[in-house]
């Protein structure tokens, strides 16, 4: 009798020690995909953030190289658009006595 309850005693164990097993597989596989979740939503915060986030000015977004392009054009845009206009000045200050030979 007591070998009978000893073998169903052992028997409960090792029924109890598979379900463990596979809870434990189970609890393995929820773990990764929890982890994989947990990566896919820390993408998602950054990518709500970069969406909340006001973008860059457009003058914060040029290189430096095309900035000092452009501060060299509008330099040289200016000194022409001032020597033209001393180029008038001369043109209507020695033309202001003269007349016109032809009407």
């Amino acid at each position: 009798m007591a070998e009978q309850n000893i073998g169903q005693i052992l028997q409960a164990f090792n029924s109890i020690e598979s379900k463990i097993r596979e809870q434990s597989g189970l609890l393995k596989d929820l773990t990764a995909q929890v982890k994989v979740l947990e990566g896919q939503n820390k993408l998602l915060v950054q990518l709500v953030h970069q969406m909340k986030s006001p973008s860059p000015a457009p003058a914060e977004q040029i290189d430096p190289l095309k900035a000092e392009f452009q501060n060299s054009v509008t330099k040289s845009l200016k000194s022409i658009e001032e020597q033209s206009k001393k180029t008038m000045d001369m043109i209507k200050a020695n033309g202001a006595g003269k007349k016109r030979v032809w009407p």
